[in-house]
Parts: structure tokens; C-alpha cells; sequence
């Protein structure tokens, strides 16, 4: 069955800003990022996962 949009949504949002904090956590020993670029990061990280996970099973039909 499948699910509804939103929840597809929500679910691409939470793996990739949880992808997007592992990288951050790295990057942020090596160089320590001020506060604001953090939430950028990770809700650009979100973001990004949720337009491939709307995008590359569109391709994917073609």
C-alpha cells in the first residue's frame, strides 16, 4: 500500500538531515562551524533528501 505524500515527506526530511548530522558531527570536530551554519547545514541536508526522494523515482519511470 502506498503511503501518504506527507509521510513520504517527512520520512525523506528526517533521514537525510539524520545523514546530514553524522557528516556534521565530523566536520564539526575538524573545524567548529558557529551555531546558525549547524541548523543550515542540517536543514539543507533534509531538504536535499526529500527532492530525491521525490525526484529519483520519477526518473526512474522513465
Amino acid at each position: 500500500m502506498p503511503s501518504h505524500p506527507l509521510v513520504r515527506l517527512a520520512g525523506c526530511f528526517a533521514t537525510g538531515a539524520l545523514a546530514a548530522a553524522v557528516a556534521l558531527i565530523g566536520l564539526d570536530q575538524a573545524a567548529p562551524l558557529a551555531f546558525p551554519l549547524k541548523v543550515a547545514w542540517l536543514w539543507l541536508g533534509g531538504n536535499g533528501a526529500v527532492a530525491l526522494g521525490f525526484a529519483l523515482p520519477a526518473i526512474a519511470r522513465f
